[in-house]
């Protein structure tokens, strides 16, 4: 029991890590940073210990770039995009759609059927989101939105959805072709995360961090978190 309240709660922490991080420099910026340190630790590891298993058939080398774009670059982008505007917390609460989205993309895109009892726990478990969603932050006021959602917490349900979507992909890597989860994360990280790096001038302009030392240690702290 114990191991899932820890595992959780390294999930929380991560968010306000980021919130942290994101007051000295820009959301791609980080993100590519975090990404790119942390795949090259899984890779570095894989080719050291395991190098047999690093072995990437042409034919699945799509799947590997579909799980760097949606569960990497769209996802964390966006995520770290949002937090900007908005309390920690609150994005952490955001992530909750994350049962829906999964349910939703099973449905849609992989012929996964849902019984009626699911339906019914997915509205209940909406509704019980919704004192989230209609609380505002300071950051928020001044941003777009619609009827229900600023643009922040579009930014950030959406990085839900392409992380979801992202995982099938992951579990058709692991499962189905037999690689190693470690191989399939330090990858799509690496890949994702140059990527991300590279996009920075043409979305954010020049890198700023303002305070090199704390900016670091936050970053590490991310990383073996998120590791």
């Amino acid at each position: 029991m114990y191991q899932v309240f820890l595992l959780n709660a390294l999930f929380a922490a991560t968010f306000v890590l980021a919130k942290q991080v994101l007051a000295y420099t820009s959301p791609i910026f980080f993100s590519g940073m975090c990404m790119t340190i942390g795949g090259s630790c899984l890779l570095g590891y894989m080719l050291v210990y395991h190098p047999k298993k690093c072995v990437i058939a042409v034919k699945d080398a799509g799947l590997f770039l579909q799980v760097s774009l949606f569960s990497i670059m769209l996802s964390y982008g966006l995520q770290f995009w949002g937090m900007q505007y908005m309390p920690a917390f609150k994005s952490c609460f955001l992530y909750n759609f994350g049962p829906f989205a999964s349910y939703l993309i099973a449905y849609l895109f992989f012929a996964q059927k849902m019984k009626l009892k699911k339906w019914i726990g997915l509205i209940i478990g909406f509704f019980g989101l919704i004192p989230i969603i209609l609380s505002s932050s300071p950051g928020e006021a001044f941003m777009p939105s619609t009827v229900m959602f600023s643009l922040p917490e579009l930014a950030v349900i959406a990085s839900v959805v392409m992380y979801s979507y992202g995982w099938f992909i992951v579990k058709i890597l692991v499962h189905e072709r037999q690689y190693s989860p470690l191989l399939v994360n330090g990858v799509s990280m690496f890949v994702g995360g140059i990527s991300m790096l590279a996009l920075v001038p043409i979305i954010e302009g020049p890198i700023v961090v303002t305070h090199m030392m704390p900016f670091v240690a936050l970053l590490c702290a991310v990383i073996l978190v998120e590791l």
